[in-house]
């Protein structure tokens, strides 16, 4: 979908929906105040606005964010310029002026970001239709297979659409819960860090430290996953602090029942296949009981980026430990021909991140 060609789609009548109005009044409000650019990361990405100019600089903008560099007019018309975005230097800076002019108030820029969030779906839906039509008038295709294909294509839009934020543990606890019930019809000063609940672990590396990047690293099927949200748990729940979990491979409901399982000591087997004994039962009640009150937090958007991942925990105060599974999923949002070197920038980032939310 990112990949097309918006300007030259001439389908039906023939300019696709946009707002320039909208486009540049988010841009503008960004050049004036760069802390608005946390509050539209849910709603637009590069790809959301129409006008090419305007996704290379909101590019520029995000990749700014994501190191931590300043976002003003004067560092952003110096990127603009190195980049080749206007023909000339002297465009560039006319350009960006009138941006910070045409903003109405800063204050509304979610109200601009949700117009160009909205323009960008619509286009993507006459798109997706304009290849349906093109695919089923290709000879020999079958119903079947253009089906399957026009599912997907509606399906990748509709998980755009979806804003999966930051979510309480607290909402998602009784839907993990009714799932399972339809299955189955202390001293921590001697450690300088927030501890992990393994001693043996906190000694070697005297707990979980602000600013601290920490990669957990094994085979796979080692269990991986289940370490990472066992200190997870053990930092919300013992030491009292705010945990946020970004789950790249599993979905949300998955993930708490891992919880569930490791902190009621219930086979996972068992709760899978529903064959869960009374005592089963009342040991996952009082799990859950502590889980819904713990301060964790989770997230299970996919292919998410670092500067969308800053984005949302700016809005948790006092976070005391953030977990990622995992790394290799994440994304830099930009297109990247080297695997290699996407990870060692996500990794870099993520060390800048770690350090400036001091976490």
């Amino acid at each position: 979908m990112d990949n097309m060609n918006y300007q030259s789609a001439d389908i039906f009548s023939g300019q696709l929906p946009f707002s320039l109005e909208a486009e540049q009044s988010v841009l503008g409000a960004i050049l004036i105040d760069s802390s608005c650019l946390p509050r539209i990361m849910d709603y637009v990405k590069p790809e959301s606005f129409f006008v090419e100019k305007h996704r290379l600089i909101f590019e520029i903008m995000l990749a700014k964010f994501t190191t931590s560099q300043v976002i003003d007019i004067i560092t952003v018309l110096d990127a603009v310029k190195s980049e080749g975005v206007f023909q000339t230097a002297e465009d560039a800076k006319i350009y960006l002026a009138q941006l910070a002019q045409v903003v109405p108030s800063t204050s509304h820029i979610e109200s601009y970001a949700k117009i160009v969030q909205e323009k960008h779906y619509l286009r993507s839906l006459i798109l997706a239709a304009k290849e349906i039509i093109e695919n089923s008038s290709s000879p020999g295709v079958e119903a079947a297979e253009l089906i399957d294909s026009a599912e997907q294509r509606i399906f990748e839009i509709r998980q755009g659409r979806e804003s999966r934020g930051l979510v309480p543990i607290s909402q998602i606890i009784m839907s993990t819960y009714d799932t399972l019930q339809k299955l189955s019809g202390e001293d921590k000063s001697q450690y300088i860090g927030t501890s992990t609940g393994f001693s043996a672990l906190d000694s070697i590396i005297t707990g979980l430290n602000k600013s601290d990047l920490i990669l957990l690293a094994a085979r796979p099927a080692m269990g991986k996953t289940s370490f990472a949200l066992n200190i997870a748990t053990n930092v919300a729940i013992k030491a009292n602090k705010k945990v946020a979990i970004f789950s790249l491979e599993m979905g949300r409901e998955q993930l708490v029942s891992r919880m569930l399982s490791s902190e009621a000591l219930v086979q996972s087997s068992l709760m899978r296949t529903g064959n869960l004994k009374q005592e089963d039962w009342i040991k996952l009640a009082m799990s859950a009981q502590i889980l819904a009150k713990a301060p964790i937090y989770l997230d299970d958007t996919p292919s998410i980026t670092v500067a969308e991942m800053k984005g949302k925990l700016r809005r948790i105060k006092d976070l005391g430990l953030v977990v990622i599974d995992y790394l290799q999923l994440m994304t830099t949002g930009r297109r990247s021909d080297n695997r290699v070197q996407e990870v060692a920038e996500i990794t870099r980032s993520l060390k800048i991140m770690a350090k400036e939310l001091n976490v």
